[in-house]
C-alpha cells in the first residue's frame, strides 16, 4: 500500500471520518443500528447526537402533520455527520404534512437545496431559515415512495439539507421554508 492509501485509509475508516487524526464526522448509513421508524401518525420525532449516522424509514402518508426535529446546537465538532430519511412505501398526500426542524441553534446552509417534482422553492432564503415544510398533495405528490431527506452539519450552527423528491405523476410545489 502506498504513502497515500495509507493516508486516506487513516482519515477514512471504522466509520468515521478523521482529520488529524481526531473523528470529525460520521459516514451516512455507519451506525450499527438502524433509525427508528417514522410513523403515520403526528406524534412528534426528537433526534439527539445518537442519530447521527443512522438511516431512518417515514411512512407517514396522511395522518396530519408532522415535526422531525433534528440533533440541537450542532458544533465544529460534529461537522460531516450525517442523518437520512427515506421515504418508503407510501406518497406523502392528502392532509400528510412533514415539518422538518433543525433543532435549537441551528439553521440550514445556504447550500441546502430542494430538487424534482414541481419545486419551485429550491434553496433556504434567509440566513435564518431553520425549518422545511413538506406537504403532500391529493395527486401528483412531490413526496412520493424513494424520496430522501439527507441532513449533514456543515459547520457549528448549520445543516445542509438535500432533499431529493421522486414524485407521483408531475408533482406538486410541496417545499416552503420558514424561520421559526
Amino acid at each position: 500500500m502506498g504513502h497515500i492509501d495509507e493516508m486516506l485509509v487513516s482519515k477514512i475508516g471504522a466509520n468515521r471520518i478523521e482529520q488529524n487524526s481526531l473523528p470529525v464526522g460520521a459516514i451516512v448509513g455507519s451506525a450499527v443500528t438502524a433509525g427508528t421508524a417514522i410513523a403515520d401518525s403526528t406524534a412528534a420525532v426528537t433526534m439527539d447526537s445518537t442519530a447521527f449516522g443512522q438511516t431512518f424509514t417515514s411512512a407517514h402518508n396522511d395522518a396530519g402533520s408532522k415535526t422531525i426535529t433534528l440533533p440541537p446546537n450542532v458544533t465544529a465538532k460534529d461537522i460531516g455527520k450525517s442523518i437520512k430519511i427515506y421515504q418508503v412505501n407510501l406518497a406523502l398526500v392528502n392532509t400528510g404534512v412533514i415539518v422538518l426542524s433543525t433543532g435549537a441553534g441551528n439553521s440550514l446552509s445556504a447550500n441546502s437545496v430542494f430538487c424534482g417534482g414541481a419545486a419551485t422553492v429550491i434553496r433556504p432564503a434567509a440566513a435564518a431559515n431553520n425549518q422545511i415544510t413538506i406537504t403532500g398533495a391529493d395527486t401528483n405528490s412531490a413526496f412520493g415512495p424513494g424520496s430522501t431527506i439527507t441532513a449533514t452539519v456543515v459547520a457549528a450552527g448549520k445543516y445542509l439539507v438535500e432533499i431529493v423528491m421522486v414524485p407521483l405523476g408531475a408533482g406538486s410545489d410541496a417545499i416552503a421554508v420558514a424561520t421559526a
